[in-house]
Formats: structure tokens, sequence, C-alpha cells
């Protein structure tokens, strides 16, 4: 019974150092379906090893690791390792990629910088995806994700199918009149998710730079916490529009607003009106205007849908040109081309 005990020690011993040293293959990107295949083998391998077999081995990956960690700069531990290997196997096994953010790798590496070009002009809430070579078509490559990037393509593809709506067959007008509608409708509401999600990103990588310099009620409009409470709190998408560039930039005012910025007179003036009645849609009659809420939905042209659009991505670019001048984040950002649309191109 001892020796069964002893022998499932060592095994178990060796199999986290194989996952160790898996979770640092991923992390650097050269993990490939070859390297997958080798550490599935060596892990069967390992049950039918005999006690000393697996103490050579131990020994011998002990080594391997610690030089990898060392060569690499990784400061975490072993352990530590294990659990992150743990959580990519976990994406791995449903054919998904684990999403870790710049952040973490931060924390995992001295310089991650050496690993991967361009590394620091990446945004701090970026994720790279993560898995254990079987995704991979070929070495070195990485995946990159970021959420406002994809909430702006959604809004290119919504629009590029609302423009060609206009012009779509007519041998079903009610059914074309409501898609063009659907579709009118979803622009509105990716423009805003797009806005508010920008927003967001450059508050929360702000904070992760700066947030030991700032006064807690900076701290508290950043997170939309309320720290006195101890709770989450709402934060407006005007404040965010106006006081996130203001915060980070220092300024007693807002660098801009509705008064002297057509873009955000448009978006928090009248897309604002639309958005509202879309997101929270109500039948209560408004006992002051005549027209209720509604009457923006059922008026929306695609005259509209094209203003707002183009006033979203105008304003992500000028408070970008502000807060960061010298940066190439936004190098995902898409125009309209020649013929109205945005290129299919741009999207691969």
């Amino acid at each position: 019974m001892a020796r069964d005990a002893n022998k499932k020690r060592l095994i178990s011993e060796l199999i986290d150092l194989i996952d160790a040293d898996e979770a640092i293959l991923s992390l650097l990107h050269v993990s490939n379906k070859e390297t997958f295949k080798e550490n599935i083998s060596r892990r069967k391998k390992t049950l039918t090893a005999s006690n000393n077999e697996l103490r050579e081995l131990i020994s011998r990956y002990k080594k391997y690791v610690q030089e990898k960690i060392d060569k690499y700069g990784i400061r975490v531990s072993i352990k530590r390792l294990v659990k992150l290997h743990h959580s990519i196997a976990y994406f791995s096994l449903k054919s998904e990629y684990a999403l870790v953010p710049k952040y973490t790798l931060d924390k995992i590496f001295t310089d991650y910088g050496a690993i991967v070009d361009k590394y620091d002009s990446l945004p701090g809430h970026i994720r790279f995806g993560i898995h254990l070579g079987d995704l991979r078509q070929n070495d070195g490559e990485h995946e990159l994700h970021l959420l406002e990037q994809i909430l702006h393509e959604d809004v290119c593809c919504l629009f590029n199918l609302a423009k060609s709506s206009l012009n779509a067959s007519n041998s079903n007008p009610k059914y074309f009149q409501k898609k063009e509608s659907a579709l009118f409708r979803a622009c509105v509401v990716a423009s805003f998710n797009f806005v508010e999600c920008y927003l967001n990103a450059i508050a929360f990588d702000f904070l992760l730079k700066k947030k030991k310099h700032l006064e807690q009620k900076e701290i508290d409009l950043l997170s939309e916490f309320d720290s006195k409470a101890d709770r989450r709190r709402f934060v407006s998408l005007r404040d965010k529009l106006l006081k996130y560039p203001k915060t980070i930039l220092a300024l007693e005012h807002p660098p801009f607003d509705e008064n002297n910025n057509d873009d955000a007179r448009i978006f928090l003036e009248y897309a604002k009106g639309i958005r509202d009645a879309i997101v929270h849609a109500k039948p209560t009659p408004d006992e002051i205007r005549i027209e209720s809420s509604e009457q923006a939905i059922y008026s929306l042209a695609f005259q509209d849908v094209e203003k707002i659009v183009d006033a979203s991505i105008n304003l992500v670019k000028k408070i970008e040109s502000l807060v960061n001048p010298n940066s190439i984040r936004l190098e995902w950002l898409m125009q309209k081309g020649g013929d109205g649309y945005f290129a299919e191109s741009s999207f691969e």
C-alpha cells in the first residue's frame, strides 16, 4: 500500500511538471498540434514507469522547467503555472481559447514584450487567446481579442447590411421593410455599445497605470463604484463621454461637449433618445410631450442611422487623439469607402 501511495505521489508530481511546461509553451505561443500530442503521450507513459524512472523524469523536468522560468523571466511558481494549465486545458477541451488579459501576463512575466511584437503599444485590457497548441495552424501565431474592436465590427457589419437592404428585392415589401427597420435599430444600439465599451476600456487602462496617483472620487468615477457605500454605481454615458477624457487629461473642464462638438451633439441629444426608446422600451405615455418615445423608433431613417454610426466613430477617434495622441491602438478602426460601405477586407 505504501509503495502504491508513493508511486501515485511521484506520478502526480511528474504530471504537475509536465502541465507547468505545457503552460509555459502555451504562453510563449510555440505549442502546436505535435507538442500537444507528445504531452498526452508523456502523461500516459507515467502510468507504466517504475518509481526509479519517475524520479529520474521528475529530476529532468524540474531542471527543464526551471531553465524556461529563468530564460523567459517567469515570476510565478510552478504551482501557479499548473493551475493556469488547468484553466487553459478546460477551454481547449471545448476547442476554445482561454482569454488571458495583458495585465495578467505582466504579472506572470517580467518582460512579455520580448515574446510578442509591439506588445507595449497594446492596451492593458487586451486579451491573448491561449491554448495548448491544438488550435494553432502555424508556430508563433497568436490571437488577440479586443472587445471594443469586436463591437466596432458589429457596427460596421450591421451598417453594411442596413445599406444593402435599401436596394433589396421587393418581392415581399412588408418583410423587407421590417428587416430594414430591424437593421436600423440594431445599428443604433450597436453604436452605443461600441462607444461605451471604448470609454470603459480607456478608463480601465488608465486605472491600471495611474490609480495610486488619483483621488478617490476619480477612482470611483472611472470604476463606476461608490466607495463610501461600498457598491457599484451607475455612470451615465454622457458623464463617461465628457468626464472620462477630462479626468484622464487632468483638465478642469471636459475637452468637448455637445455645445462645441457636432458628433457629441448628434450622439447625446439625438441618438440617445432613439437608443433609449429601443433599450428602455415602454408604452408609458409622456405627459409633457404629445408624441411618445416610440415615435423615434418608427420614424428612424437610414440617413439618421448613418449620422449616428459616423458620430460614434468620430467620437472615438477624437477621444483617442486626446488621451493617446501617439498611439496605434486604433489601427483596427474602419472608415467607409467611396461606395459608402465598410470594406469586407477590413474585417480580416
